[in-house]
């Protein structure tokens, strides 16, 4: 497994990369996510046997975007399904700016959880508040 930040001055952009992170690396590297300079973790895995291949947690520093990838194409997005709709909340992932409805994103208390998970093995038949999307 490794674990990447991202670290932006102006419009460049250079990744930090730890290769086996522990669950407290991946933490660590999440409570560094600003939305200014630090605004995407990932984590990518190398073993072809392992079901997901990545997670991405970008944002920051309130409200997350919390994604995954399995090897076969499907996608896997963690939500907050009780959120009010018609509402969004801006967020810099990846170094772009966007809009994202309130239900799309998660606050912090809900990231040591997400990556503790990762670190175990998502299924795809993961329980609510994960939406999975099969290709």
């Amino acid at each position: 497994m490794k674990l990447s930040l991202d670290n932006w001055t102006g419009n460049r952009v250079t990744f930090s990369e730890t290769p086996h992170p522990t669950p407290a690396q991946v933490l660590g590297a999440v409570h560094q996510l600003d939305g200014k300079v630090h605004t995407e973790v990932s984590l990518t895995r190398d073993a072809p046997d392992e079901e997901w291949e990545s997670l991405t947690i970008s944002g920051g520093p309130d409200y997350f975007l919390v994604s995954g990838e399995a090897r076969d194409g499907s996608f896997v997005q963690l939500t907050t399904p009780g959120a009010p709709t018609g509402q969004t909340v801006s967020l810099v992932c990846g170094g772009q700016l966007s809009e994202f409805a309130l239900r799309d994103i998660v606050t912090g208390d809900k990231i040591l959880a997400v990556i503790q998970q990762f670190f175990d093995g998502l299924s795809n038949s993961l329980p609510a508040p994960w939406v999975v999307e099969v290709s």
